[in-house]
């Protein structure tokens, strides 16, 4: 089976709600991700769209908390992609002892700041990959030099996320408006899957399946909903209805994401409600010139 260049985010299902966060932030900045919640359509069996999935990943990225660590499908993924020689990449998401098998492994703290942790992952994602500092290996003896190495890897971690809590205390306002204008990346070597839309000025939305929270009249509303949503983990953004033919005016709606088919529009929806969140679905049309 041929590899892809896509992330499989590997998680237990007490983490869905900080998975979920992490592969929309992820896939917002361009990184092709693939996380069941949002990849697996309506109908498809999910056992083999998950082994397809993996098997075809070019990297793994763990959430590492003290349920996935004792989960025996996390514990078979991460088999799977150390004797396939797939780059692992651990996020603590909930402080607890790290399996023996990886702790060789540095990984990415973002008990303490998620903001900080993100930032450091997106540049990991971008770099070079080196095999000897992603890779695990079934010896659990380390060397010296590996000892050595991984001092200074930490470090250097702990300096990183020093300077970038302090980057982000001091210029989140800025950070944040420039993370709105932010376009996801297109690249060649994604599936067939739609991807999801994250929060843009009106003038870069583009036609398609909104997946819809709360309407309201009353603009003032609509943002202070959104603003409770994304303290909650996600990214929904405001927009006015008028802008677009589908929509009836005068509506504000809070979107959750927008999607180029209705099917993974309908599998977002249903994602929600299994959270206890109501949403549905409506298409766009064109923008109203």
């Amino acid at each position: 089976m041929e590899q892809g260049k896509h992330v499989f985010i590997s998680y237990s299902r007490v983490d869905a709600e900080f998975a979920l966060r992490l592969a929309n932030e992820l896939r917002a900045a361009g990184v092709d991700i693939w996380l069941d919640q949002l990849d697996i359509q309506p109908g498809a069996r999910w056992d083999r769209e998950v082994e397809q999935a993996l098997a075809t990943c070019e990297r793994l990225l763990l959430v590492v908390s003290p349920d996935s660590v004792k989960s025996e499908n996390v514990m078979d993924e991460i088999g799977f992609a150390m004797r396939e020689k797939r780059p692992i990449i651990p996020v603590m998401h909930r402080a607890c002892k790290m399996p023996l098998r990886l702790h060789r492994l540095q990984y990415l703290d973002f008990t303490k700041s998620h903001e900080a942790g993100l930032e450091i992952l997106l540049r990991v994602l971008r770099e070079q990959w080196d095999p000897d500092k992603y890779l695990a290996h079934e010896s659990t003896t380390a060397t010296k030099t590996g000892s050595s190495v991984r001092r200074s890897v930490l470090i250097a971690g702990a300096v990183a996320v020093l300077g970038l809590v302090g980057y982000w205390l001091v210029g989140r306002n800025a950070e944040t408006t420039n993370s709105n204008t932010q376009k996801i990346a297109a690249n060649p070597n994604r599936r067939a899957n739609p991807t999801l839309r994250s929060a843009a000025p009106a003038e870069q939305l583009e036609a398609g399946y909104f997946v819809i929270g709360l309407s309201s009249h009353d603009k003032s509303e609509a943002e202070q909903a959104s603003q409770r949503r994304n303290q909650e983990g996600f990214n929904t953004f405001v927009v006015h209805s008028s802008e677009w033919q589908e929509f009836k005016p005068d509506w504000y709606f809070v979107v959750f994401s927008i999607h180029k088919d209705e099917a993974s529009a309908k599998a977002q929806e249903a994602a929600l409600a299994k959270r206890g969140l109501q949403a549905r679905v409506q298409y766009s049309g064109e923008k109203r010139k």
